[in-house]
Parts: C-alpha cells; structure tokens; sequence
C-alpha cells in the first residue's frame, strides 16, 4: 500500500450568483470610493500629488485583498495525517484541519439530516455546487467532533478505508462506484 501514503486533491469551486457577488460588490464599492474622491479633489482643488493618493491606495487594497475572492480548497493525506486548506488566489493556503486518521469515528454518504443529528463542534462544508460524491468524515479529538464534507472519489475512499476500517460505511463506496457507472453510460 506505498501508493497511498501520500494523496493530494484540489476542489475547485464554481462561480455560482453567491460567489461572484462579493466581487462585484468590492468592485462597486472601489468605483464609489474613487469616483468620491475625484469629486471632492476637483471641488476643493486639491494638488496632482494628493489626488493621486488615495487612488494609488485604493489600487494596493484591491491587489492585497482580490485574491480573497477566489476560493479552493485541498485536502491531503501524508503518513495518516489528514490535512484540509483553503487556498485563495491560487497562491496563499490557510490550513484549517489537521487530523489523524485513526481519530477518525466516521465516513458515510452525505445527506442533510445525516449531518443535522451530528453534535459536531465544527462543521467544514467544501464541497462544489455540483459534487457527484459527497461524504461525510467525522474526527474526534481532545472530545470535540470535527465534521468535514468532502467530494470523495475511489482514492480517497480506499485511504480512508485503509486507515479505519471500521469508521468507512459501505454507501461511500456503493454511491461511487454507481457514479462512476452513470459516467460510463
């Protein structure tokens, strides 16, 4: 089982209507802010240099703040250890989950009540608008539950079933494997 002692898998996010909008919102409310100051440099006849001030740092705040709009996250397996990140802008990862694998309870198919009746501390949903597999890992550690929602595929299915036997409920594999033949179709 060498192959899997090392798993990395990026979930993209897609640019749904709720996602888009916190960008066109920083966008408007950069244009109003410019278009603010331009009226009161012209209507106070402020000099060249002090009007380009504030636009010149307004253009540092949209490039230090802009990748804050594009979200993905990733998680990995190495040696047993579960990590999760979000990483923002294609360059900055914030980790947000490190756990072992043998503190796992459970991994079952994801529904809505299924999550619902966990007495989960923290609850982490990453999964895409459109996730053909989602699963559901439950992590107890220091007796806290962490509940992580992942778009599970066969590798991911077969560490974690490698590690705790016991935690991983057949429905993961049954959903994946009927996804997979839906795709074959």
């Amino acid at each position: 089982m060498a192959d899997i002692q090392y798993y990395e898998r990026i979930i993209k996010t897609e640019n749904t209507t709720k996602k888009v909008l916190p960008k066109i919102l920083m966008i408007g409310a950069y244009i109003v802010i410019l278009s603010i100051w331009f009226v009161i440099a012209v209507r106070y006849s402020i000099n060249a240099a002090m009007i380009m001030l504030i636009p010149l740092s307004i253009l540092t705040a949209v490039l230090l703040t802009w990748k804050y709009t594009s979200v993905e996250y990733e998680y990995s397996f190495t040696a047993g250890i579960f990590t999760f990140s979000k990483i923002y802008g294609k360059s900055k990862r914030k980790p947000i989950f490190e756990g072992d694998l043998k503190k796992l309870i459970s991994v079952t198919a994801y529904s809505e009540s299924n999550v619902d009746s966990i007495d989960a501390h923290t609850v982490i949903n990453a999964t895409p608008s459109a996730c053909p597999n989602p699963c559901v890992c439950i992590f107890e550690e220091n007796e806290r539950k962490t509940c992580i929602i992942i778009d599970c595929d066969a590798m991911t299915a077969k560490i974690l079933r490698f590690f705790k036997v016991s935690a991983v409920d057949r429905s993961v594999f049954y959903k994946i494997k009927r996804t997979v033949e839906d795709n074959d179709a």
